[in-house]
């Protein structure tokens, strides 16, 4: 058995040896997780089956399942290998495809990947439908229908290529045609914030409540992060929860119409809210 590391021969370097010396057998090829394994008869490339974490990948075209397999291999940054020869696969698809043609369409899929990773940059996004298409007739093939077809603006990428069972490569291509096409647009999942401990206010330092007929611009009370003052605990002059508040006047003066509630940020910034009646 044949096995080493990709440290010291590249994945094209081994599989053209192999090509050369008109091998047959199976190429398992490990980098973390992932696993793939070409079959080759010959020299020539007849079956391929990859993994992405345990999860195998399907695609429709064998040929095109040879040169997403490589193409998966060419962007590892390490790897080893082992060749077991005479080993056939369980499943045949009566390919035969030459080492080297199947690698020219596996390079040319890396190059396209940049364009791809442009608009599609990750499988996290969440596809949806756009509300207006910029021309009047779009033609779809089939499995661009498919697609089209299982978008609901809830799935993303993740969910959408075990939905379909598609590969995240093939998904990610499809993608970044609709798109192209204008049939689809993507964004990235929403963000749940959470709420601080204490129900504190982010960004929110010190605040003064004037009572109506108080001066709007003296000094702030201060709640949140700053340490309360002896102002802070009289019930005069600051608002608890409503408790020990003081009775809001049922006669506003002309004073009390002008005040305003201050707020001072973190950064430094102040703004006013003024009733609606001022």
């Amino acid at each position: 058995m044949l096995q080493g590391s990709f440290d010291t021969l590249d994945f094209p370097e081994v599989l053209g040896m192999l090509s050369r010396k008109r091998q047959s057998g199976k190429l398992r090829m490990h980098c973390g997780s992932a696993v793939v394994e070409l079959y080759l008869a010959e020299g020539r490339l007849t079956h391929a089956e990859s993994s992405d974490h345990g999860i195998p990948v399907r695609v429709a075209d064998s040929r095109s399942r040879l040169e997403e397999t490589c193409f998966e291999v060419l962007r590892w940054d390490h790897g080893s290998f082992e060749f077991h020869p005479n080993a056939v696969p369980t499943s045949s698809r009566n390919l035969d495809a030459p080492v080297d043609s199947v690698l020219s369409g596996a390079r040319r899929r890396v190059e396209e990947w940049e364009r791809v990773q442009l608009i599609i940059p990750s499988l996290d996004v969440q596809p949806r439908l756009v509300s207006e298409l910029a021309s009047p007739e779009v033609t779809v093939s089939r499995s661009s229908w498919r697609i089209l077809a299982a978008l609901d603006g809830r799935r993303n990428g993740l969910a959408l290529a075990r939905t379909l069972g598609l590969s995240h490569f093939e998904l990610s291509f499809a993608l970044a045609e609709l798109v192209t096409a204008g049939l689809v647009e993507v964004s990235a999942r929403p963000k749940v914030s959470i709420a601080p401990p204490g129900g504190r206010t982010p960004g929110l330092s010190k605040v003064r409540l004037p009572r109506f007929g108080g001066a709007p611009d003296g000094p702030a009370e201060s709640v949140g992060d700053a340490a309360p003052s002896a102002a802070d605990e009289e019930p005069s002059d600051a608002v608890q929860d409503g408790a020990g508040a003081e009775p809001e006047p049922t006669d506003r003066s002309p004073a009390s119409e002008g005040a305003t509630l201050t707020a001072v940020g973190r950064m430094g910034g102040r703004f006013k809210v003024r009733p609606a009646n001022g």
